[in-house]
């Protein structure tokens, strides 16, 4: 037989955690079943932590009819997903028009679109990450006309106009802009692509 799969795969630095295949179970149970070693020789033999050979072993003296070979997971099979294509193509286009949109403006619009559909914000959230490579950002947002040639134009006019007067702006004069202010209105942070 080959050698086992055991790399070691980390789980949110709480540890690693070892995948076994088929292949290493199949040759644990050979070397503890066949050759009648013990359950903490036998995972020795393969590499494999005692306790895990204990776990496979008890689980396979419980109901050895339908023991399987195969890692069991943890958790529950994920039903398909009732977001597709389509809704994929909406929200992106959604979030193109809206980047500062939340969440459950999506969710809405997909359920006012799409008659009969029901969906979690959870899953339209993960949906979002994973099918439609969107990721939240901190938005730098500017106004459009800022720095466009025509506002460029008449900054300089004006510094040139004021320059040559007795005016000193650092003295007696105050500056106001209301773009701050309407910039600030909005939310820091925006969907964009990962």
């Amino acid at each position: 037989m080959g050698e086992p799969n055991n790399e070691p795969v980390s789980l949110n630095n709480t540890g690693t955690y070892k995948l076994h295949d088929e292949t290493t179970r199949g040759l644990f149970f050979y070397w503890k079943i066949q050759k009648g070693l013990s359950t903490r020789a036998a995972a020795l033999r393969i590499g494999i932590s005692p306790s895990t050979a204990n776990n496979w072993y008890k689980a396979f003296l419980s109901d050895p009819d339908n023991y399987e070979m195969g890692k069991k997971s943890s958790r529950p099979s994920r039903a398909v997903s009732k977001l597709q294509d389509v809704h994929k193509q909406h929200l992106i286009e959604f979030f193109d028009e809206n980047p500062s949109a939340v969440i459950n403006d999506a969710v809405e619009s997909l359920t006012s679109l799409f008659e009969g559909l029901e969906i979690k914000k959870s899953r339209v959230h993960e949906f979002m990450k994973d099918e439609c490579n969107l990721s939240l950002k901190v938005a730098t947002l500017h106004p459009l006309p800022r720095n466009c040639d025509d506002n460029l134009q008449r900054r300089l006019e004006w510094v040139q106009k004021w320059a040559v007067t007795d005016m000193d702006f650092t003295k007696n004069c105050v500056f106001i802009d209301e773009s701050g202010f309407h910039i600030n209105m909005r939310r820091s942070r925006a969907w964009s692509k990962k």
